[in-house]
């Protein structure tokens, strides 16, 4: 899976490419409002996203492959679901927890200018906006709900970013 994991993912729709079945395609460049579009509702359809997005190649394949039992539509979600943390430049369920949060409060947030933005550009800009309007007490929390992976998505751990946030919280202890 891969996206424009950069500046440039943030600043203009990208395309996603992503790998099924040892093969790459491509999604191409969507807006913000076209992602959401896709992802907008309590039961997404993943399907919509990949393969059918990716092309009628796309389509051809992950039915072939489903036929033939080489995969299931599980994994054909988790291919679509990766998708949209490609083109949001983050962990998909955190494009999926801020929106909620967007959408729940929409009338603080009410970030509008979703139409020719990245997916990725606009959640920066509904973050900024969340995080100017919550109570800096609850932010720590707030954040570690939003991140946290829905289960039997675990995340791996990266050990030398762990020991480095434990040392600057010591650090900051220790002033």
């Amino acid at each position: 899976m891969s996206g424009a994991s950069d500046l440039l993912a943030h600043l203009r729709p990208c395309p996603v490419e992503v790998a099924f079945d040892n093969r790459l395609y491509v999604i191409p460049a969507l807006d913000a409002v076209e992602w959401v579009v896709l992802i907008d509702g309590p039961h997404p359809d993943l399907y919509e996203i990949f393969p059918t997005k990716a092309g009628q190649e796309a389509i051809e394949h992950v039915e072939d492959a489903m036929w033939d039992g080489r995969i299931t539509t599980e994994e054909v979600a988790k291919v679509a679901l990766e998708a949209i943390g490609a083109a949001a430049d983050r962990k998909w369920w955190i494009a999926m927890n801020v929106l909620a949060a967007a959408k729940a409060s929409w009338d603080i947030v009410h970030v509008n200018g979703a139409v020719g933005m990245s997916l990725a550009g606009w959640i920066d800009e509904i973050w900024s906006k969340i995080m100017a309007h919550i109570d800096p007490k609850k932010r720590a929390a707030w954040i570690s709900d939003v991140e946290r992976p829905p289960k039997g998505w675990g995340s791996e751990i990266d050990f030398d970013e762990e020991e480095q946030a434990f040392l600057n919280a010591m650090k900051a202890v220790m002033k």
